[in-house]
C-alpha cells in the first residue's frame, strides 16, 4: 500500500475506499459488466482481474487513484458533516454526509468495519455516530 494511504476499505459494491490522513477517497473498481464484454471466457478470470485491480489501485498515490477513472473522487474530512457506522447481522455500513448529499458504502466483512473505525475515528470523532 502506498505510504500516503493509512487504510484500504473493501465495499460489496465494487468501491475502494482509500483513508488517507486528509480525505476519503472513493476508487472504482473494474465493473463485472465492463470485464464480460472485453472477455472471450469471461467467468474464468473475473476473480483474479478484480483482485489484480485492487492491488493495482493500493499501489498508487492518491492523486494517481482519483485520475485512474473519471468516477474516483474525494471527499476532505473538513467537508464532512456527520459520518455514521453501523455493524449488523446482514452487513456493516459507512454513511458520509456532506451536507445534504449523502454517500452510503456497504462493507464487505466485518473485518473492512473494524479497519475503517480505527482510521476515522481519531480524524472524526466529533462528527462520528456508532451503530
Amino acid at each position: 500500500m502506498h505510504e500516503d494511504i493509512l487504510e484500504a476499505i473493501e465495499t460489496t459494491d465494487r468501491k475502494m475506499l482509500y483513508i488517507t490522513p486528509d480525505k476519503i477517497i472513493i476508487a472504482k473498481l473494474e465493473s463485472f459488466t465492463s470485464y464480460v464484454v472485453t472477455q472471450p471466457l469471461p467467468l474464468l478470470g473475473y476473480v483474479d482481474v478484480y483482485a489484480k485491480e485492487k492491488e493495482r489501485l493500493g499501489k498508487l498515490s492518491p492523486e494517481a487513484i482519483l485520475t485512474a477513472d473519471k468516477k474516483n473522487f474525494a471527499i476532505p474530512y473538513s467537508e464532512i458533516t456527520r459520518l455514521e457506522m453501523s455493524k449488523g447481522f446482514l452487513g456493516s455500513k459507512v454513511k458520509i454526509t456532506i451536507g445534504v448529499n449523502k454517500y452510503q458504502f456497504k462493507l464487505r466483512n466485518i473485518n473492512e468495519y473494524y479497519k475503517c473505525m480505527s482510521a476515522l475515528k481519531p480524524v472524526l470523532e466529533d462528527k462520528l455516530t456508532v451503530s
